[in-house]
């Protein structure tokens, strides 16, 4: 029997939640009902239970703490969270805490029932993974698996070559029994305030998946790609209209789901049928591609590939090799501004197309920021600037459900990227002045030659005179006066040092060269700048 402990400040929710389930018959026992958040955490101390079904907000300490609190106790527990009201905020905590199960109330007997039947079904499989029979049988299940995930990432890669897909054939054809393949895509967006663990929400979409594609009479592999999940089905043709009616089922149990949260939307695309192995990456992009359909058709849809009927755009005609010269002297010459007028041009040749498809206007970016990749590597830009742009870029082609953001937020990643460069090399040009400015504030009392500071940092002579100037605006030889007064200025204000020795210190032997200098560069006698700042 596993142990099951209610919390909730409302004593007749607290009932209820009782009287719904036949505990004894699932195999559970309510331990203790308790109605605030400190006896909870002193029971789940004391009692250790299996399950904590617990309001969100509770007298004592809210139910994340709680959360919180238990788990760094180390008792393997699993929570189930209710609400009275739509807690977004806390649904997103929760999730990033690894919470699976959020149910609203006033409480459904049949959610609650499926939420303790997950529960208990994965407390049973993973006391049963530990005994030897069921070891040999997970490691069989697990073979399998591996093999149709390695077939789907192959795929996905696109990497392969004819031959390779003819090899993928014979090598995996025995892993799938029936001859109709179908992909789809459960792309999830939200923005990046949305906060929310990623990894936890797939993990509740593909348990979504999971169970509607048990019920049907087809074989299936999940995969995740970037914010989503990738599916291929496996089907015998008969059951082509059962499957097509199944996304209509699986959509609104999405968004369903998707309600719990805040500012979060799905998409489901789905790709056309084929009716080979070799064929199932068509079936991938076409899935793909009708979720990239979001742009103009919306978020919260269900998209059939087969159903779209956007005109193509052809791509290599409005980036030509002309264009793409023009691109890469911008990248070279780091001018974000003609890149925005470019951009701007480039998508309005896209645009005059009647009835684009919104694939192009990916196709478009992807394009060009494979350029601007390249010509950064050519040019030898940082490795981490490039990578950082290559990801900046893949978040913004993944996250964007709007074509002007899509388009804003590419060119801002660039724009972005260019202006770093910019000060990168900026900085680079004034690290050897820098050195230089170090090297004589160092030994400024020497008798420096630009030979000697030149060497210092392993720069000519001739091109340090001319960096130098550039930078600062002063020559070589001025900076060292210029070093040498600031210290005699110092020595004259804070010590009783004579003239003489002050000069010395400073690096001239002869001190009437010194004072005429000195009355040069400050405008007074070093006698008179004593008087009157000592």
């Amino acid at each position: 029997m596993y142990k099951v402990l209610i919390a909730d400040d409302e004593k007749n929710v607290c009932m209820l939640i009782k009287k719904l389930i036949d505990w004894e018959s699932m195999g559970l026992e309510v331990i203790d009902i308790v109605h605030n958040a400190v006896a909870a955490y002193e029971c789940i101390r004391t009692r250790k239970p299996d399950i904590v079904i617990s309001d969100i907000r509770m007298p004592g300490y809210d139910g994340l703490e709680l959360i919180r609190k238990s788990i760094e106790l180390g008792n393997p527990m699993d929570f189930i969270i209710i609400s009275g009201y739509k807690y977004f905020e806390y649904a997103h905590k929760a999730l990033g805490m690894g919470i699976e199960h959020y149910l609203l109330k006033p409480i459904n007997q049949r959610e609650l029932e499926e939420a303790l039947q997950k529960i208990i079904h994965k407390k049973r499989t993973e006391e049963e993974k530990q005994q030897a029979e069921e070891e040999l049988r997970e490691e069989i299940y697990e073979s399998q698996k591996k093999m149709k995930k390695h077939f789907l990432t192959s795929v996905m890669s696109q990497q392969n070559s004819n031959l390779d897909l003819i090899q993928m054939k014979e090598e995996f054809s025995g892993a799938f029994s029936e001859n109709y393949f179908q992909a789809f895509f459960v792309k999830v967006d939200f923005p990046a305030e949305a906060g929310c663990n990623l990894d936890s929400l797939l993990v509740i979409i593909e348990g979504i998946i999971e169970k509607i594609l048990a019920g049907m009479k087809c074989e299936y592999i999940n995969s995740r790609m970037k914010s989503g999940i990738v599916t291929v089905l496996n089907f015998d043709a008969k059951n082509k209209d059962a499957i097509h009616n199944m996304y209509e089922f699986l959509m609104r149990q999405l968004i369903r789901e998707m309600d719990k949260f805040n500012m979060f939307s799905v998409t489901v695309g789905v790709g056309g049928y084929v009716g080979t192995i070799t064929d199932i990456r068509v079936s991938i992009n076409s899935a793909v591609g009708a979720v990239k359909c979001r742009l103009k058709k919306g978020v919260n849809r269900l998209i059939f590939a087969e159903e779209l009927n956007y005109a193509g755009v052809d791509i290599s005609a409005i980036l030509n090799e002309s264009e793409k010269k023009k691109l890469e002297n911008m990248v070279d010459t780091l001018d974000s501004f003609a890149f925005h007028n470019f951009l701007e041009a480039i998508m309005q040749s896209v645009r005059k197309v009647t009835f684009y498809s919104p694939v192009a206007v990916y196709d478009m970016l992807e394009n060009i920021g494979h350029i601007i990749i390249e010509t950064l590597k050519k040019n030898e830009a940082e490795e981490e600037q490039i990578t950082h742009l290559q990801e900046t870029i893949d978040i913004a082609l993944d996250r964007n459900t709007d074509e002007e953001n899509l388009v804003r937020d590419f060119e801002n990643q660039v724009v972005s990227c260019m202006d770093q460069s910019i000060q990168m090399k900026k900085s680079r040009s004034q690290l050897p002045v820098r050195m230089a400015k170090q090297y004589i504030q160092e030994h400024y009392r020497e008798q420096l030659s630009l030979e000697d500071v030149g060497n210092a940092i392993n720069l000519s002579p001739a091109y340090l005179s001319t960096i130098f100037k550039k930078e600062l605006g002063i020559n070589f030889t001025d900076y060292i006066i210029y070093c040498r007064m600031e210290e005699a200025k110092e020595l004259l204000k804070n010590s009783e040092k004579s003239i003489a020795e002050v000069a010395e210190q400073v690096g001239y032997s002869d001190s009437r060269y010194f004072s005429k200098l000195f009355v040069k560069v400050i405008g007074l006698k070093p006698s008179v700048y004593r008087k009157l700042y000592s």
